[in-house]
């Protein structure tokens, strides 16, 4: 073939037929890298320093051999060569001296490559600068020039060279490249490309080194140029151009900071030194220096290696070295020996001292910045100029590739004079993660472009999951290359000069077994991206002729070559081509060891068939493989993945390629072209046709148009090419060829049988027809040989027809039976199952597979399952391929669905019947009112077939027809329906409604000239659905209860229960007065006359829905006629009967207690009713009294489930006012506190062997503690507000009651010695205290509703009638309360829980009513006489003791803030009663601090002290805080993590721990400390109690509780405190930093693994939270409490005391806010707060990052406006960032031991743990909205002038400073993905409120708008994609609406994430986006379902929806979530404090 001339035409290569040529070419070759003699690779040392005596000649190969080569890359498609060679075989013997004999043969080499026609290029290589700094190219003696000495940098780690490692053969994976950040290889590229401007005294022979270097190097390539050029024959024949030079290097330049690793350095592996480290090793320093690997999410430091070259150093020694050796003269300037750059003045040598961190920043003569950009605008542009010229002064049309940094943007020259036309742009693409890793990761990959350009705001949202994503990540990095080509360089070609994998992946695991499907896939993919960038070609990296398996490429551990010697090569076209003639040649070989076998070949031609069957499809033989006749047991090689680098690709296009590509797993190739004119007969389109892919007599051709033909061709010496020429027309052409389908990847021979159903898979696949030839029957053809049998027709149509069909063949049929018994036998394996599914959903795709499915449903002979999965085959036609039919195929579909029903029969089974109406309701869903317009006929035919003729299954099929139509276009969420609401909710309307309200409809409808409504059309007849269900369930309900026949009652029944079930649905939608004119109430009553329990069960869950439904004024009569009709006396009097005739004992019959619970459900629903209407009792007619009868029945019933719903009614009932409401209630107040006080215990508490019927309904209706938990904290809520609102209306008879019953159960209780209490047995769950507890809630309760009316009467005028009668009442419970107090304090009790709810009665009391002054002393004097004797040898009442001191202590503190004035006049009698009590307590800094503040408070709240006075005795009581805070000592303890380890003895816990064996012991609990170590713990409590933070603590809460702003104690308080908080803070920062860092594992790496493991167990906390572990507080603390003295208590000593640090540090800071200016005005505090909160927070566990959330929202909420903007930024961006990370993180951990969890796991821990992630995830997502709607929020009395929010907002400083809004988005993006619903939806409704925001044009508007166009757009597809979000599909679709809707006419990034999912066209992809961007914009729903449909194919379903198990039958009925809801932590709102209490709750105790 003659070889053709290349020229460029703008983008494209041009032949000279004027043909695109596509280069499809490979770099020859890699060992050009080092020398041929002595053949030195880089794993050998010996002759490697003989660098001047090397030579190249025989590189790439010898010129006898090159033959052999050539023709073999020939045959394998290649047209092009990039030839490699380098500076050092050009002129390594010295500056001048060139190799010419190399020259002579390369001269020689190209022209033997002419003679097969390559297109060759040459390529200047180089890698990390030369082989002597651990690479290729430069000459040994470049490196003296610049005075380095290459022998001397392996062990300062100048350079990490091959050669010179021990032991070459564990050389780490591609460490090679890490020499571009080492001293060698930066020196010598920053002096090669800008050494006149940073190494100005760099000068030799009178140059500076950068023209010296770049002279020699431009000198010695023209040299080669010129000798090509002088050759005459080669030039434009085969020589077309030259590259500029590989993979150029910026070295130092753009630099931010030679003591920092730069951001942009990817690649760390090894020791990564920074540029600093580096220099001072390369002079010989030693440093310690960071190790990094590369692991599967990148690189991650792996610790730190200390490097010291013991003084040696890389620069020359001048008293070794002389210049003269190779003649050149340095300048005096340049001292030899000493660094380069310390010589510059980066460094001192003399200090070791950095001089110029940022010398390379900066343009050291313009000053402009300098980064990547600038460097290749204008170093290498400045290089490339110089290259350009050398080249074009020999040869001026030599075509130059421009090659600048590997993914870097390439210089800006567009429209410049360098925008050369005769210019090719060359880039460089690798997978990174495959070339370092070594391995093809099918499952994730990474936008490495995406993070460079910085498309991404994190790299984790740059990982592509599954293969196609990867594929198509490969393909748009390769796109975004050429595009970013065209945008700074001009339109020109690109070539991908290099690119290519590593095939020694898998620890060369291919090598041993001949399989290379990793390898495959991995070439495949990088083919693909390739042709689908629609690049102009590519030169392959590499091929490698003296390549072997042990060595690879013979060069630093790579092997990449595409050939081996040791690998067989595919056979050649003689071997594949199929003979006309000839027994040898007829078939490719059958013989699994042959060349040729072929898998598809082996399936035909020998099929398991029908005679064979029962013999194949035993379990045993689907499992045992077939040995193969060849083993490759001995490493009988395999193709080294050529399979798919011989790929056919067009040569030669006549027109323009439009796109190309090869899909290998197909074998199909395809072409699509734009041709001028018709195909010249001279010059037809060419494109390689590999033989091997395409034998002749397997290939398949397809063509738009035009003469085609396949030949074989040969250029020299069998170097044969298959080529494909064709001969078409003008204007858009296409042609697809698909050849011989192969196994790929496996090793020849070794293929193993996949089982009898594999194999009849791939039967199937390959069968074309089903039905006897010659009469067409395939699906496409619409042409069915189905006739009706005669004899079964009638009058009805297609309802009563049964079809006749010519049957499949038996052995498909079998197959499919064999499949389906393999899928639900429990014996098969599971690879067999899964073989099996596997076959039956690969027969859905096929095309005939809806003909197949209707021709099994329809078939009665087929077993049930057959039939089954032929309604299955048509079902996904239906919902999956509907789009894709056209109208005739779709009539045919739905024709047969429609057959389908009316041969429906009673004896069928009911899913099959139910599949059946299913089918019919997905068909209606796409078609009716539209072109199915005779629906409603038709299921009124079938419904009026007579019972007693076909049975009841028409009528169920109806029923079960209408109830889903009503669930999927009403109620649900259906995508389907949603597309068409419009039209389907109309029809469904239209068909339902009874005749009365179809008329007024029509009437009201009816259009000006009397026409009909289009919707006449869609009804058929005028009873309507709901009335024929109605009237057919009242018919049914009428049969049962006369009886008869019991096989007719069951019939019956069932139907009816089945109306209901269709009735339920409708009942959510329909207009009411359909509702009434149905009678449907009336209807709905009829099962309370029957006995059937199922019955009644279906018709109230009907009721609950109808009752359920919404007041509206529009629809006021028709809801309240109902509502009255179910409050009618005789139907409240049937709902009791029915309620008392299922009363059942807890455990009995199940369905009897659901219907209690349903019938409460309903009550409830009337009573809500009653109390928002209460006309609906007035207007009646009757008395209601029976029916709130009923009320308190239901209430008073045993289980607590059953009454929750009336108790919640009661509680809406109380609230009214209206006077008839409130007659009735008030008879009711006995039996409802009465009740209400007896269900306030704490029946979580009692034992599940309680004999209490309530206590055993309870066990029986929750599995587990968390459930108790959260419904009784309801349950006792709504007791709480009925008794308080019983308090408010009486409240003198309701306190007498409820406090004379406390004082019976105190005077007669066992809560004295005397009466039985004993402390050795004492327990807090005892029923006793439990009761006594109960009751002290009741008083509580009591109490709050007496204040509430109390605050009513003050608001009383005097005037008004009621406020005489109103203060004679107040006056005589005033007097009630004190004399109860008074009998109380004479009444002892010896149980510390009872005495501590006594003392809080107290002072609750007094809080209430405000007494004498007398009578409040009376009190005060009594709490602090009353005694409990402490018996610390009974530990859990020791504790309860304590626990009652600090309660003692709180409850003074109240009394001191509400009566100081009182107090003060007997302050000097309280403070010698309080010395006593600290001098009791002396040892607890707690209590003696408790007792100092409540002193101080009186002081500090007492009106009539002198300020100064007051300020002077304050100041005095706060000395020891402000002395302790200033102690330098304790300053000095917080200088490090040490000296704070130190100061607490924490330090040295190692050796303590190894001392005691902890890491010996398992049980830690079991192991008692011995004295020396208690004697540390008791010294560890000491010191921590020791620290100022409790004494701080306590005077700062005393200082801050329940103060106004505006208040003269306020302004005291700022005086106390206003100068000492600046002391304190920096050392408090400090303690909490410490106290952080303890936790971090980090501080302990240092310690022997085993210790570490110690240490890490210490941190692990033991905790108790309601709704997350399975026992009470009380077991858990006194679990605890019992194991002090061990290992384990010993631990909580140590993680409790950097606990309860960073605990009451927190503390200190909320208190510290309050003082507004005092804390927010200090300079620069936001940074050093946010480092003490987040910097290690990470390394807390997450129960408690609460704390530090609770924290921060009460700094932004205090935060005054003036600081926000710089106090709350650099808060929120750790708080993000860190929370973020944590939270991310752990809940991949999470998944990970989901994934792990083996059945001997527990689940508690594993619960345990996700519910605290669960908690904290929605603190942190919280948090956001929080931010957001911050200033919606604010009260009036924070606002200026009580209206305007003060400015800056918070959520303006959030949306505006990007170093907040990018965390925060992140972090909101990550929890889209978090498996929390709750927060997924939180996030949801977040994004929502974001998204409108970011429309403008303006900063950072754009960038959001881009982030959210990809990354949240993905994360939310991604959810959608997952079951475990099916739930919330409804918030995922309107978020991605939402997206698409505002930004995709504004960005195409949308639209490109959409293309990006797999199955997704964009043809669907434009139709979705332009209905959802029209106008008027459509509605939410539709909007949705638009989003769901085109999504269709990557949306998630629950297991249910998606069919793999039926949903589960209910054991027990739902609790409505509502009375499940855990009430949440207290949280700070705005402008609100947070009592003593709660501070406690927000912080943590302590």
């Amino acid at each position: 073939m003659a070889p053709f001339r290349l020229r460029i035409d703008g983008s494209t290569f041009r032949d000279s037929h004027n043909r695109e040529v596509t280069l499809r070419g490979i770099n020859v070759a890699g060992d050009t890298k080092y020398p041929a003699h002595p053949d030195v690779p880089s794993h050998e040392r010996e002759h490697f320093f003989e660098g001047d005596e090397a030579s190249f000649v025989d590189r790439p190969f010898s010129v006898s051999d090159a033959h052999t080569h050539f023709s073999r890359l020939r045959r394998w498609g290649f047209n092009t060569i990039r030839y490699v060679y380098t500076w050092e075989a050009l002129e390594h013997a010295g500056p001048g001296k060139y190799d010419e004999d190399f020259i002579d043969h390369a001269i020689q080499i190209l022209r033997i490559a002419k003679e097969y026609g390559f297109y060759i290029f040459m390529d200047p290589h180089q890698d990390v600068w030369s082989r002597f700094t651990g690479g290729s190219g430069a000459p040994m003696w470049t490196l003296y020039a610049c005075g380095l000495d290459p022998k001397k940098l392996h062990n300062n780690q100048a350079a990490i060279v091959h050669n010179t490692w021990p032991d070459p053969a564990t050389f780490p994976k591609m460490c090679w490249a890490t020499n571009y950040q080492r001293l060698a290889c930066q020196t010598m590229m920053t002096l090669f490309f800008a050494g006149k401007d940073f190494a100005p005294k760099c000068v030799i022979d009178g140059k500076n080194i950068q023209d010296w270097l770049q002279d020699h190097f431009m000198a010695a390539n023209k040299r080669l140029a010129k000798r090509i050029h002088e050759a005459g024959d080669l030039e434009h024949d085969v020589v077309i151009g030259y590259e500029s030079i590989n993979e150029p290097n910026r070295g130092y330049v753009g630099h931010e900071d030679l003591a920092q690793l730069p951001e942009w350095q990817k690649l760390r592996k090894l020791t990564t030194p920074t540029a600093w480290q580096a220099m001072l090793t390369g002079s010989g320093r030693a440093c310690e220096i960071e190790t990094w690997d590369f692991g599967s999410f990148g690189p991650y430091k792996s610790g730190t290696q200390l490097v010291d070259p013991k003084g040696e150093s890389a620069w020359l020694d001048p008293a070794e070295w002389d210049d003269g050796e190779y003649g050149w003269q340095r300048a005096d300037s340049w001292k030899l020996g000493e660094c380069i750059w310390a010589q510059h003045g980066v460094w001192d040598p003399s200090t070791d001292e950095l001089k110029l961190p940022q010398y390379f920043t900066k343009h050291p003569k313009t000053g402009d910045e300098l980064d990547q950009e600038y460097w290749t605008d204008h170093y290498f542009m400045h290089y490339y100029r110089a290259h350009r010229t050398a080249i074009r002064d020999i040869w001026p049309e030599a075509m130059m590739f421009m090659q600048s940094g590997p993914f870097e943007i390439p210089p800006t020259i567009k429209g410049t004079k360098d925008d050369d036309p005769n210019m090719v742009f060359a880039s460089h693409f690798y997978d990174g993660i495959t070339l370092i890793m070594k391995k093809w990761n099918r499952l994730w990959n990474v936008d490495v472009l995406g993070i460079l350009r910085g498309r991404y705001s994190s790299p984790a949202f740059a990982i592509k999951i599954g293969e196609t994503a990867i594929r198509n990540c490969f393909k748009d990095q390769l796109a975004e290359i050429i595009r970013e080509g065209k945008e700074y360089m001009g339109t020109h070609p690109t070539v991908y000069t290099e690119i290519g994998i590593p095939y020694d992946m898998d620890d060369q695991k291919a090598y041993q077994t001949g399989d290379y499907s990793s390898q495959i896939a991995a070439v495949d993919a990088n083919f693909y991206a390739v042709e689908g960038s629609k690049a102009q070609g590519l030169t392959w990296w590499v091929y490698t002729a003296s390549n072997t398996h042990y060595w690879g490429d013979n060069w630093n551990g790579e092997d990449l070559s595409i050939y081996c010697r040791e690998d067989r090569s595919l056979p050649s076209a003689s071997h594949t081509r199929q003979a006309e003639g000839g027994a040898s040649s007829s078939k490719l070989s059958l013989d699994p060891s042959s060349p040729s076998y072929s898998e598809s070949q082996s399936e035909r031609s020998a099929p398991v068939g029908p005679g064979t069957l029962q013999k194949t499809l035993s379990v045993n033989e689907m499992v045992q493989p077939i040995t193969p006749s060849t083993s490759l047991a001995d490493g009988a090689p395999g193709f080294r993945a050529a399979e798919a680098y011989i790929r056919p690709s067009p040569v030669c296009v006549y027109g323009t390629i439009s796109s190309y590509g090869f899909d290998l797993k197909n074998c199909t190739f395809t072409l699509s072209l734009t041709s001028p004119s018709p195909t010249p007969q001279d010059s037809p389109t060419e494109a390689f046709l590999p033989a091997f892919h395409f034998p002749q007599s397997e290939t398949k051709v397809e063509v738009s148009g035009g003469k085609w033909m396949i030949e074989t061709v040969e250029q020299v010496e069998g170097a044969e090419q298959q080529v494909f020429k064709w001969w078409h027309g003008e204007g858009e052409q296409s042609v697809t060829i698909k050849g011989l389908k192969r196994k790929g990847g496996a090793a020849v021979g070794k293929e193993q049988e996949e089982g009898y159903l594999e194999a009849y898979w791939q039967m199937g696949r390959n069968c074309s027809n089903f039905l006897p030839q010659p009469q067409p029957h395939t699906f496409h053809s619409l042409t069915f040989l189905i006739t009706p049998t005669a004899a079964t027709m009638n009058n009805d149509g297609a309802f009563d027809t049964h079809w006749r069909q010519t049957p499949s063949p038996s052995s498909r049929l079998e197959t499919i039976q064999q499949a389906l018994h393999a899928n639900l036998d429990p014996k098969v394996t599971n690879d067999i199952r899964q073989q099996a599914l596997r076959h039956l959903e690969e027969v859905k795709h096929q095309p005939d597979a809806p003909h197949l499915g209707f021709t099994l449903a329809d078939d009665w002979k087929q077993s049930d399952a057959v039939r089954y999965y032929g309604l299955q085959l048509l079902e996904y036609a239906v919902r999956y391929r509907w789009g894709e039919y056209n109208s005739e195929q779709t009539e045919q579909l739905r024709q047969w669905v429609k057959f389908l029903a009316g041969s429906i029969r009673e004896q069928d089974a009911l899913y099959i019947r139910n599949k059946v109406a299913q089918l019919w309701a997905e068909v209606a869903k796409r078609c009716w009112g539209d072109e199915w317009t005779d629906m409603d006929a038709l299921l009124v035919t079938l419904w009026d077939k007579p019972i007693s003729e076909k049975g009841a299954a028409n009528k169920l099929l109806v029923l079960s027809v209408l109830e889903t139509l009503s669930e999927d276009i009403i109620n649900g969420e259906d995508a389907v329906a949603g597309l068409r609401l419009d039209v389907l909710g109309a029809c469904l309307n239209d068909v339902m409604i009874p005749e009365g309200l179809h008329r007024e409809f029509s009437a009201q409808q009816q259009n000006g000239n009397g026409s009909s409504h289009p919707m006449s059309r869609i009804r058929s007849g005028e009873v309507g659905w709901l009335l024929r269900m109605c009237e057919f369930f009242a018919n049914c309900v009428k049969q049962m209860r006369v009886g008869g026949e019991q096989g007719f009652v069951r019939t019956m029944t069932f139907c009816a229960v089945k109306t209901l079930h269709a009735l339920r649905p409708t009942m959510q939608w329909i207009n009411l007065k359909g509702v009434v004119e149905a009678n449907a109430v009336d209807c709905l009553t009829l099962p309370f006359h029957t006995d059937t329990v199922e019955l009644q069960l279906a018709a109230t869950e009907v009721l609950y829905v109808l009752l359920a439904r919404p007041y509206g004024q529009h629809w006021h009569d028709s809801w309240f006629s109902q509502m009255q009709h179910m409050l009618r006396q005789d139907r409240v009097a049937l709902l009791r009967q029915t309620f008392e005739s299922v009363q059942i004992q807890p455990g009995e019959d199940e369905q009897k207690y659901t219907l209690q619970k349903k019938l409460s459900d309903v009550l409830s629903l009337l009573g809500d009713a009653v109390a928002q209407h209460p006309d609906l009792i007035k207007q009646n007619g009757e008395d209601p009294s029976a029916f709130f009868d009923l009320l308190l029945l239901v209430l008073q019933h045993k289980s607590l489930h059953v009454s929750i719903p009336v108790l919640h009614s009661w509680t809406k009932l109380m609230a009214s006012q209206d006077d008839a409401i409130v007659e009735i209630v008030v008879k009711a107040l006995g039996v409802l506190i009465q009740t209400c006080s007896s269900r306030m215990l704490r029946y979580e508490s009692e034992p599940e062997d309680s004999e209490d019927e309530t206590v055993q309904f309870l066990y029986d209706d929750f599995d587990t503690m968390p459930e108790r938990h959260a419904f009784l904290g309801n349950y006792r809520r709504y007791c709480t507000t009925v008794i308080q609102s019983i308090a408010k209306t009486r409240p003198l008879e309701a306190l007498s009651h409820v406090l004379g019953q406390m004082r019976e159960m105190l005077e007669a209780g066992p809560y004295t010695g005397g009466r039985g209490f004993d402390s050795a047995s004492y327990s807090k769950t005892n029923l006793p205290t439990l009761q006594f507890e109960a009751q002290y809630q009741v008083v509580s309760s009591t109490l709050k509703g007496y204040s509430m009316w109390l605050a009513d009467v003050a608001a009383l005028a005097p005037e008004d009638e009621v406020h005489a009668r109103a203060d004679a009442d107040k006056s005589n419970t005033t007097q009630a309360l004190q004399q109860w107090c008074y009998h109380v304090i004479n009444t002892h009790s010896d149980d510390p829980e009872v005495a501590a709810q006594v003392l809080q009665t107290l002072v609750a009391i007094l809080r209430t009513i405000r007494p004498e002054p007398n009578f409040v002393l009376h009190i005060v004097q009594h709490l602090l006489t009353m005694r409990l004797y402490d018996n610390p040898q009974h530990a859990t009442y020791s504790e309860a003791v304590k626990q009652f001191e600090g309660l003692r202590v709180l409850e003074l503190q109240k009394l001191a803030i509400t009566f100081a004035n009182e107090l003060l006049e007997v302050y000097n009698e309280l403070e010698p009663r309080i010395g006593v009590l600290l001098q009791k307590h002396s040892d607890d800094s707690r209590l003696v601090w408790g007792y100092k503040a409540f002193l101080f408070m009186i002081v500090h709240r007492a009106a009539g002290i002198n300020h100064d006075v007051r300020l002077a005795r304050l100041q005095q009581m706060l000395q020891p805080v402000y002395d302790a805070w200033q102690d330098q000592a304790f300053s000095a303890s917080l200088s490090s993590l040490q000296t704070f380890c130190e100061s607490l003895d924490l330090a040295g816990l190692d050796e303590f721990y190894k001392a005691h064996g902890f890491d010996r012991v398992a049980d830690w609990t079991s192991q008692q400390l011995d004295a020396a170590g208690q004697a540390r713990q008791a010294s560890i409590k000491a010191k921590s109690d020791a620290l100022p933070l409790r004494m701080t603590k306590s005077m700062l809460a005393a200082t801050t509780e329940k103060l106004r702003t505006d208040s003269e104690e306020f302004d005291t308080g700022c005086a106390l405190w206003g100068d000492v908080i600046p002391i304190i803070l920096p050392n408090l920062l400090r303690l909490l930093r410490h106290a952080q860092a303890f936790h971090n594992m980090a501080s302990w790496s240092h310690l022997p693994d085993e210790i570490q493991a110690v240490v890490r167990r210490t941190l692990q906390d033991r905790f108790w939270q309601s709704g997350i572990s399975n026992e009470t507080r009380d077991e858990f603390y006194a679990r605890i409490s019992g194991s002090k003295d061990s290992f384990e208590g010993f631990a909580s000593t140590v993680r409790g005391t950097t606990r309860n640090i960073r605990e009451q540090g927190y503390h200190l800071l909320y208190f510290m806010t309050k003082f507004e200016e005092q804390f927010y005005g200090i300079p620069d505090v936001a940074e050093p707060l946010a480092d003490a909160l987040f910097a290690d927070a990470g390394a807390l566990s997450a129960n408690h990052l609460h704390s530090v959330i609770n924290l921060a929202t009460g700094l932004v909420s205090k935060c005054p406006p003036h600081y926000r903007g710089r106090f709350l930024p650099p808060l929120l961006t750790q708080l993000f960032n860190k929370m973020d990370t944590k939270i991310s993180s752990e809940w991949e951990a999470i998944g990970h031991a989901t994934q792990q969890k083996t059945e001997e796991d527990t689940l508690g821990d594993e619960m345990r743990l996700e519910s605290v992630l669960r908690q904290l995830t929605f603190s942190v997502v919280s948090f956001v909205p929080f931010l957001l709607e911050f200033d919606t929020h604010m009260p009036p009395s924070k606002r200026s002038g009580g209206h305007e929010v003060p400015k800056p907002l918070v959520s303006d400083i959030v949306l505006a400073d990007p170093t907040v809004l990018e965390p925060l988005m992140l972090f909101c993006t990550h929890a889209l993905r978090m498996r929390d619903t709750r927060c997924c939806t939180t996030i949801c409704r977040t994004f929502r409120t974001l998204v409108p925001l970011f429309q403008s044009e303006t900063a950072p508007s754009p960038q959001v708008r881009d982030f959210m166009s990809t990354e949240v757009l993905k994360a939310c597809i991604t959810s959608l994609n997952e079951p475990y979000f099916a739930d919330m599909q409804k918030d995922l679709a309107a978020l991605i609406a939402q997206i698409l809707l505002l930004y995709a006419p504004k960005t195409p990034t949308p639209r490109e994430v959409l293309l990006s999912l797999p199955d997704v066209s964009a043809a669907k992809v434009d139709k979705t986006l332009g209905r959802i961007c029209k106008q008027p914009v459509p509605a939410e729903r539709m909007l949705r379902s638009l989003v769901l449909d085109l999504l269709e194919g990557v949306r998630g379903v629950s297991i249910h929806e998606a069919g793999k198990i039926a949903a589960p039958p209910v054991k027990k009925a739902t609790v409505q979530p509502k009375y499940m809801e855990v009430e949440q932590r207290p949280a700070l709102a705005n402008g609100d404090d947070a009592g003593l209490e709660s501070v406690a709750d927000l912080f943590g105790g302590g």
